[in-house]
């Protein structure tokens, strides 16, 4: 897995792709701060449109609803928000016939 502005130049097929979207801090009435939601993309790259798919099925098994306290920061949950298809971007340093799927994950966090 790589962040997405250090994958490397002809980096071997399949792989992860991860950046943070954005996110949000929780606040209440009286002006407390709770938690912090923090929003990531993961993109799996394949050669193929299959293989794309099982590394995405793969990716969210493992993350989705997970939760585990003992981390820090501690995290409360994790839910996938939505998944698509996105086209291959040159910027990205991919050549045609590259499969991207792409899954946005909210996590919930102290």
């Amino acid at each position: 897995m790589y962040p997405w502005h250090r994958v490397p130049q002809g980096v071997t097929r399949p792989f992860l792709s991860y950046f943070r979207v954005g996110g949000t801090q929780e606040t209440h009435l009286d002006s407390t701060t709770a938690d912090t939601i923090t929003n990531i993309q993961i993109d799996c790259w394949a050669d193929d449109y299959t293989t794309s798919l099982a590394l995405a099925d793969a990716v969210r098994a493992r993350l989705n609803a997970w939760r585990d306290r003992t981390k820090t920061p501690p995290i409360d949950h994790c839910i996938l928000e939505s998944e698509q298809d996105l086209p291959v971007s040159e910027l990205a340093g991919q050549s045609q016939g590259t499969c991207r799927r792409s899954l946005d994950f909210s996590i919930r966090h102290d």
